[in-house]
């Protein structure tokens, strides 16, 4: 039941952002067609000018908002691809969790006979690695979910 009401909720949101879109693309036309308008009666054009420009703005507007589609078909991989990309990508997280601990200690154990500023520059600097080593990690799992994925998906033969 959860599942049904969150699909829900999620086509509803898409609709109303698509809804939204479109009135913006709307009134992003209508202020430049005004705009154009505008211009063109205050340099006296012909009626053409209007029209033509009526007619053109929208397609620009549309244009600029109308993007090529990013999303390229994911690509099947053999077992074998999938499991050199998981052993690889474990040997890479065992890595990454060895400078984890080794900047965790590095940044719990910085001599307190170092002068303050020393002292507190070289806290910083640890907790920025060790910041970066769990980034990685956090990078790697996400990886290794994706193939766990694909796999689920059926996209590994």
């Amino acid at each position: 039941m959860k599942g049904k009401v969150t699909d829900f909720l999620v086509k509803v949101t898409i609709g109303i952002l698509f809804v939204f879109g479109i009135a913006l693309i709307f009134a992003i036309s209508a202020a430049g067609i005004l705009l154009f308008n505008a211009i063109a009666s205050t340099a006296n054009a012909p009626i053409w000018v209007h029209i033509i420009g009526s007619i053109v703005i929208p397609i620009v507007v549309v244009l600029m908002f109308a993007k090529p589609s990013k999303t390229k078909k994911p690509e099947n991989m053999t077992l074998e691809q999938y499991e050199r990309k998981v052993r690889t990508l474990k040997r890479e997280y065992e890595k990454a969790q060895k400078d984890d601990d080794y900047w965790y200690f590095q940044a719990h154990n910085v001599p307190s006979s170092l002068p303050m500023n020393q002292e507190e520059r070289a806290r910083r600097k640890y907790s920025n690695k060790l910041m970066d080593a769990r980034s990685h990690m956090v990078d790697i799992e996400f990886k290794l979910n994706q193939l766990e994925r694909m796999r689920k998906n059926g996209q590994v033969r």
